[in-house]
């Protein structure tokens, strides 16, 4: 199953772990089976318009998804994704 690697500022939203294994052929199929498992978990990636958030980055292996599939991006069972998290600051 794929692998789906939490940042901290999402992990309280999962019960605190770190990495999930995730049946599921697409990152869009991915997240929408975590949020399954995790009720609110998609909303802190999404905004109103069911994108993701401007600050969200997800990546495959090592590339970001806006330069393969998008959300409908495949995976397959040895594959990892990473959620990334802008950060701000002044």
């Amino acid at each position: 199953m794929p692998t789906l690697f939490v940042p901290a500022p999402f992990r309280k939203f999962v019960r605190d772990l770190s990495k999930l294994e995730v049946g599921a052929g697409s990152v869009n199929a991915l997240l929408t089976e975590v949020d399954a498992q995790y009720p609110g978990f998609s909303a802190q990636l999404h905004g109103q318009d069911g994108s993701l958030k401007k600050y969200i980055r997800i990546f495959v292996n090592g590339k970001d998804i806006k330069g393969l599939g998008g959300m409908e991006t495949a995976l397959d069972a040895r594959d990892e994704v990473f959620i990334v998290s802008a950060m701000a600051g002044g």
